[in-house]
């Protein structure tokens, strides 16, 4: 039989740091980030996320540090010390007291022989990895290459990130540019996403103008706009869990004749951001996207109109699982998981950039969602992650890299509509 006292002391160490882990990126303010379990390579147990989250793979990854341990240890020591213990005695006997005084010592080539075959028998490490190539199987069912746009079990959407053409080095776009890119990318595009902090409002008068431009060019245009943008305060005294606070870092998602539905940055980076700006306990938002069917689809099509649940999420929020979103308005329908996911961003340095859409395109996973990840940094990655990316792996679905131009790409998301019809 195993020796069960070896087992659990196997099994201790995955679930020590399944455990601190879990209990470090909700008291970190930068997450995961500076975590050594690795976010590429593990596509194996990439099924393991839906399921388990991201504890999952901490655990898988411990499992896997445990057993190559032991082996590299059984090596480093050789079969010979191993063999120099009788059957009777337990691996940890105390090296104080003579193995002689604990059980007579037979011969040594029967010795030898006997306790190679129990400590094979004895030792879980064997079971331990064959249950490793185990879990492998399911991800034989993944698919190996994202959906088809064009498929029928889902349903095709038009989305994309607006990076104005900069005609000066080393500026940033202005508000009037971002507003015109929209207008122009609104005809190639069902939804359209502003990176981070892509419009500056010093006061609410600013922001409603601006809001109310937006919502006509939404509603002209019959296009989705979410506005990532930065407001400033007026009320020096204004407050937000006991601190004092200057503004707050936002998005705005806007839609064809519907309310536009706010949220606000949760994780705020340190410094920078978390000792000045408002730091919210409102959840994420969970919104319904109505769509119209297409004219390519044939009338016979009972499957349309359709709805596709969104949800938001800003940069430094992906660096730990994300809250559950709440319906905006409380339907059956809205009582699923989201299937987009709509995340400005904006980083600093390429592999800054790299990372964070990696962070996203797994919090995507998690969620069993697809991701749009805008980033305005110079050199910032945009694309899409998640289940839209299936198959490519954490940086697969890496649409563009910089902000020379908008970006737009057509990805099949399974709807929650689709979800049921489909059974």
């Amino acid at each position: 039989m195993l020796d069960l006292a070896l087992l659990s002391g196997v099994l201790l160490f995955p679930a020590l740091w399944t455990t601190l882990w879990s209990v470090f990126v909700y008291a970190s303010p930068l997450g995961r980030i500076g975590s050594w379990t690795p976010m590429s390579g593990m596509e194996m147990y990439s099924w393991v996320l839906p399921i388990f989250g991201q504890a999952g793979i901490d655990y898988v990854t411990a499992f896997w540090a445990v057993v190559i341990a032991e082996y590299a240890g059984q090596w480093a020591m050789g079969e010979n010390v191993r063999a120099q213990l009788p059957d009777e005695a337990h691996p940890n006997v105390d090296p104080l007291v003579p193995i002689i005084h604990e059980v007579e010592q037979p011969d040594s080539e029967a010795r030898s022989t006997r306790c190679t075959g129990t400590a094979t028998w004895r030792d879980p490490t064997p079971y331990l990895l064959g249950l490793l190539f185990v879990a492998m199987i399911p991800s034989y069912e993944a698919p190996i290459l994202p959906l088809p746009a064009h498929s029928p079990n889902a349903t095709e959407l038009t989305l994309g990130c607006v990076h104005p053409y900069v005609k000066t080095a080393g500026s940033l776009p202005t508000l009037e540019d971002y507003v015109h890119e929209t207008t122009v990318q609104s005809s190639r595009a069902k939804i359209l996403l502003w990176p981070e902090g892509a419009a500056f409002f010093r006061s609410e008068q600013e922001q409603l103008h601006v809001f109310e431009t937006i919502a006509n060019l939404s509603a002209k245009q019959h296009v989705w706009i979410g506005v990532s943008y930065e407001r400033s305060f007026t009320d020096n005294n204004e407050r937000s869990r006991g601190k004092r606070v200057r503004g707050h870092n936002g998005l705005a998602i806007f839609g064809p004749g519907v309310e536009p539905v706010t949220y606000v940055k949760r994780r705020l980076v340190p410094l920078v951001e978390s000792f000045s700006y408002e730091t919210p306990l409102n959840p994420p938002p969970k919104y319904l996207l109505p769509l119209p069917k297409p004219n390519y689809r044939p009338k016979s099509d009972k499957t349309w109109p359709r709805t596709i649940p969104i949800t938001a999420a800003i940069c430094l929020d992906v660096s730990a699982p994300l809250a559950n979103a709440v319906p905006v308005n409380q339907t059956d329908e809205e009582s699923g998981r989201p299937a987009l996911i709509l995340a400005p961003a904006r980083t600093w340095h390429p592999d800054i950039g790299k990372a964070m859409f990696q962070h996203a395109s797994m919090r995507a996973t998690e969620q069993g969602a697809s991701i749009l990840w805008c980033d305005g940094g110079e050199e910032g990655v945009s694309g899409v992650g998640g289940l839209a990316a299936s198959g490519l792996g954490p940086v697969g679905g890496v649409g563009q890299v910089g902000t020379g131009g908008s970006w737009i790409q057509n990805i099949a998301i399974l709807s929650l509509t689709m979800r049921e019809s489909l059974g």
